[in-house]
C-alpha cells in the first residue's frame, strides 16, 4: 500500500534592507552606529526653535475649538424660547377648557330653570297646548343629556391636559438639569484649556530668558562642533560598520536562498497533491496496469480513512461493461 503526505503550507516574508542615511543597525556585539548626516543635525537643531511656537499655536487651536464645542449659550436660550412657547401653549389649552367649563355650568343652569317653567306651565294648560309643552319637555331632557355627555368628555379633556402639564414640567426640569451640567462640564474643560496654556505660555517665556541671549554665531559653532564629531565618530568606527553591513547582506541571500527552495518545495507538494478531475470526492484510488498477471494497489485519497479497516471485494468486468463477475478467491 501506498501512503500519500499532506502537510500545511509555510510562507516567508524576506524584506529588502538597504543601508542608508540614518540607519540604527543592531548587532549581537552590542555595538550601535549612528550615521545621520549633517543635515538632519542642522534641521533638528532648526526644529527645536519652533517646536514650542508651534505648541502654542496647538495649544490655541484647541482651545478654542473646546470653547466653540461647550459653549450652551446658544442652546439654553433656544431651549428657554422653546419651554416658553410651550408654557403658553398649554395655558392657553387651560383657558379654553376653563371657558367650556363655565360655559357648560350656565347651559346647565338655564335648561335646569327652563325646565321648572315647562312643569308649572304644564299643570295650567290644556289640549293642543299642553301637547307643545311635552314635546318642550321632551327636548328640554334630550338637550340635558347631550349636555351631560359634553361634561364627561370636557372632564377627560381636564384630566388629559393635567397629565400633559405634569409631563412637560418633568422634562422641562429634566431639561434644566441636563443644561447645567452641560455649562458646568464645559466651564471646567474651557478652565483646564486655559491653565494648559498659561504653563505653555510660562514655559515659554522661561526658555526666551534661558535661551535669549545664545547668538547665531555661537549657534552655527555648535553645528560645526556637532558635525566634526560626528565625522570623527564615523572614521574611528567605519569599520565596523563595513563588518555589520557584510554581515547582513550575508543574511539577506541566505533568506532568499531559502525562500527560493521552500517555494519549491511548496510546488512540488501542491504537484503532489493536485487529484484528476474525475477522482474528486473518492475515498480511495486503485494505480497499476490493468493487464493479466499485473499487481494493483490501492491509496488513501482522504486522510481521514483507514485502509486497514476496510474490507475489498473485487470483481471481473467485462470489456462491454454490461457482465460483472465476482471474484471471491482473492
Amino acid at each position: 500500500m501506498s501512503n500519500s503526505f499532506s502537510g500545511g503550507s509555510v510562507a516567508l516574508d524576506v524584506a529588502q534592507v538597504a543601508p542608508s542615511h540614518g540607519l540604527f543597525i543592531p548587532s549581537s556585539r552590542g555595538v550601535v552606529i549612528d550615521t545621520m548626516d549633517d543635515d538632519e543635525v542642522e534641521n533638528q537643531l532648526d526644529s527645536a526653535c519652533t517646536s514650542t511656537r508651534e505648541i502654542i499655536a496647538k495649544e490655541a487651536a484647541g482651545l478654542a475649538e473646546l470653547h466653540r464645542r461647550f459653549s450652551v449659550r446658544d442652546i439654553a436660550r433656544k431651549f428657554e424660547k422653546g419651554q416658553a412657547e410651550a408654557q403658553a401653549a398649554v395655558e392657553k389649552i387651560s383657558g379654553e377648557v376653563r371657558v367650556r367649563e363655565a360655559a357648560s355650568l350656565d347651559q346647565q343652569v338655564l335648561l335646569q330653570k327652563l325646565r321648572e317653567v315647562l312643569e308649572a306651565l304644564l299643570g295650567r294648560v290644556a289640549g293642543r297646548n299642553k301637547d307643545d309643552v311635552e314635546e318642550a319637555l321632551t327636548s328640554v331632557d334630550a338637550l340635558s343629556s347631550k349636555l351631560a355627555q359634553r361634561e364627561s368628555e370636557l372632564a377627560e379633556e381636564k384630566l388629559e391636559v393635567r397629565r400633559l402639564a405634569a409631563l412637560f414640567k418633568q422634562a422641562s426640569d429634566d431639561a434644566k438639569w441636563m443644561v447645567e451640567e452641560a455649562r458646568a462640564a464645559a466651564k471646567v474643560e474651557i478652565e483646564s484649556a486655559r491653565a494648559a496654556t498659561r504653563r505653555i505660555e510660562e514655559g515659554l517665556e522661561e526658555q526666551e530668558r534661558l535661551f535669549g541671549g545664545i547668538s547665531q554665531q555661537e549657534l552655527d559653532d555648535m553645528r560645526r562642533e556637532l558635525q566634526d564629531a560626528r565625522r570623527i565618530k564615523m572614521l574611528h568606527e567605519s569599520s565596523k560598520a563595513m563588518d555589520m553591513e557584510h554581515e547582513v547582506e550575508g543574511l539577506r541571500q541566505q533568506l532568499a536562498q531559502k525562500t527560493q527552495e521552500l517555494k519549491s518545495l511548496q510546488k512540488e507538494q501542491m504537484e503532489a497533491m493536485r487529484l484528476p478531475e474525475e477522482e474528486k470526492g473518492k475515498l480511495f484510488r486503485v494505480e497499476g496496469m490493468e493487464t493479466l498477471g499485473a499487481c494493483l494497489e490501492v491509496s488513501v485519497l482522504d486522510g481521514s480513512s483507514n485502509i486497514s479497516q476496510c474490507s475489498f471485494q473485487w470483481y471481473r468486468v467485462s470489456a462491454e461493461g454490461n457482465k460483472v463477475e465476482l471474484i471471491s478467491d482473492i
